[in-house]
């Protein structure tokens, strides 16, 4: 069984993408093996530039990650690491549920570009926007003012500043969501050599930002700082060319999707601080400092940040999934 393990792992890693690629095969003429093609130079060239690029943007997303693993150990020693992986622990949780929406909503907006209805594409950017970020705070927002606790209590004696690099990881993660509908956007319209190149910047930056921080005297939260900065930049990034390349309104992304969830999140951050100062450490607080949050975030979501076509959406999900349950 343990030699066979490894084989039975992979099988069920490739065996849904072939399954995939024989539907697709067999229902889109579009999806089968053309032999032209294969000398259609100039068709080849622009799928190594694609191919390419993105390969630049993996590359150092890899250097961001484990780049900033070997820097810590270098500089901090390996017990540091263990208050990064408890944060990326943490963060992999409450993303699940957002990387849901952008999975619903990347085949629409490709769809409609393709189409060429680009307001349609436009609107569905917004949304996802909007949804991917609430969809994250609002599992995010009680574990960033409770992390220290939440940690004592599941790990008993966590790592030194393990809840600073949650905190720090959880609001990347928030911070992230606000730009997703853009860079969808980008990747349906179909010309990404540009936008691959800035942000493939942006996370090259990692290494010599986090190094920065760390030599400044931050510790470890220097890397978690580093990230923060940086994700701020990958946003301006993502947002410049959405409006460059998609047509998707800085101003509109400010009005509508930046400065109500900014409003709404501070708002119930500030009562759940509040929760915080209140009660004694515990279980009891925890709970207590999550409820007055979601309270204070959920009417917030629903009359400020929603547009009224996604208020019926989630009505009508809700009803349905209500119904089912009877």
């Amino acid at each position: 069984l343990a030699k066979t393990a490894p084989l039975l792992m992979c099988a069920m890693s490739v065996l849904p993408q072939l399954i995939i690629c024989a539907r697709a095969l067999a229902a889109y003429p579009e999806c089968r093996f053309r032999l032209a093609y294969v000398r259609d130079w100039s068709r080849i060239g622009q799928l190594f530039a694609y191919a390419g690029s993105r390969f630049v943007v993996l590359l150092s997303l890899m250097l961001s990650t484990n780049g900033v693993g070997i820097l810590v150990n270098k500089c901090l020693g390996p017990l540091r690491n263990a208050a990064m992986s408890v944060g990326g622990t943490v963060t992999g949780h409450c993303l699940s549920l957002a990387s849901a929406f952008s999975g619903a909503f990347s085949p629409a907006i490709t769809n409609a570009a393709g189409a060429g209805d680009f307001a349609r594409m436009r609107n569905l950017a917004y949304a996802t926007c909007r949804l991917s970020t609430v969809a994250v705070g609002i599992f995010a927002l009680p574990v960033i003012l409770e992390a220290d606790e939440i940690l004592r209590l599941w790990l008993r004696t966590p790592p030194d500043w393990a809840g600073a690099l949650v905190v720090c990881a959880l609001v990347c993660a928030v911070m992230d969501k606000l730009s997703e509908g853009c860079w969808l956007s980008v990747f349906a319209i179909g010309k990404v050599a540009l936008f691959n190149a800035a942000e493939s910047l942006v996370w090259f930056l990692m290494l010599p930002v986090a190094y920065a921080f760390i030599r400044g005297g931050f510790d470890v939260v220097g890397v978690g700082i580093a990230n923060i900065v940086l994700n701020v930049c990958a946003v301006l990034v993502k947002v410049y060319f959405g409006r460059r390349v998609a047509g998707l309104s800085i101003r509109h992304w400010i009005r509508r999707v930046f400065a109500p969830i900014a409003v709404a999140f501070t708002c119930a951050a500030g009562g759940g601080v509040l929760s915080v100062l209140s009660a004694a450490p515990g279980v009891f607080r925890i709970v207590q400092t999550a409820a007055v949050a979601e309270v204070i975030l959920l009417p917030l979501v629903w009359f400020l940040v929603l547009q009224d076509s996604e208020r019926k959406m989630v009505t009508a999900k809700l009803a349905r999934l209500i119904g089912g349950r009877t």
